[in-house]
Formats: structure tokens, sequence, C-alpha cells
């Protein structure tokens, strides 16, 4: 199930950092992505930190795409450098 959940982040960091891809079909990437994760065991208070803040980055990303999203792929490169993505 880690590997669906991680296909699923992964196919919306990619629609989500590319221009041409809508802010919409983005959201429902980051949807499934929640939705999957939500299947997923969170037993320890480790495994609650790291997915609360992967959402938390996934939607910075999410308005980033949102306030200006021809720019968007920049903008993933210089989150993803600073917030550790």
């Amino acid at each position: 199930m880690k590997d669906e959940i991680l296909e699923y982040k992964r196919v919306f960091l990619e629609n989500a950092s590319d221009p041409q891809v809508s802010w919409r079909m983005a959201y429902m990437n980051f949807c499934d992505y929640c939705e999957m994760a939500r299947a997923e065991p969170m037993n320890t208070d480790e495994d609650r930190m790291k997915l609360a803040a992967d959402i938390r980055k996934c939607s910075e990303l999410l308005v980033s795409k949102a306030i200006d999203p021809k720019n968007i792929a920049m903008s993933f490169v210089l989150w993803k450098d600073n917030l550790g993505g």
C-alpha cells in the first residue's frame, strides 16, 4: 500500500508543478492522495506528524498554483529546495 500512496503523491506533485495541468486536476490528484493516505494506519505520533506535514506542504503547493499557474514549475523547485519536499 505504501508504494501506491507514493505513486499518488508523485502524480499530484507532477501535475501540481506542470503549468499545463489545471488547478482543479491537481486538486483532484491531491484529494486522491489524501484518500489513499487515510486508508493507511497511523499508529504513532511520528506517522501522524509526517502525514500532517506532507499535507501542509502539498496544500501550499496548491496555493502557489492557484496564485501563479504559469510560474508554478520554478516555484516548485524553490519550494522543494527550501522545505525539503
